[in-house]
């Protein structure tokens, strides 16, 4: 039984906390779930939704956000489907 045994598997254990779900509640802008647009904005507000998260894309003006119809309230990892590199983010204070 050497280093390059077949029946053996070397897997590591990941704990990533992000591979689980559900990762808790985001804001995103219809656009972005729609794919018209893309994302250009991140922050977090602690207005009580889930992560405090809101996803804005580069086509959302101030008018379009101000109404209520073209945002989405979706699990995190919904936005981490949309784009994969907001998953880096996830953990951010």
């Amino acid at each position: 039984m050497g280093l390059l045994d077949k029946n053996k598997t070397n897997k590591k254990k990941t704990t990533d906390k992000t591979n689980q779900r559900p990762l808790g509640a985001c804001i995103v802008t219809k656009s972005l779930l729609e794919g018209t647009s893309q994302l250009k904005w991140m922050f977090r507000e602690n207005n009580g939704i889930g992560t405090g998260w809101v996803a804005l894309g580069h086509t959302d003006t101030q008018e379009y956000i101000n109404q209520a119809e073209n945002l989405a309230v979706v699990d995190f990892s919904t936005l981490m489907e949309i784009e994969p590199v907001v998953r880096n983010v996830f953990i951010c204070p």
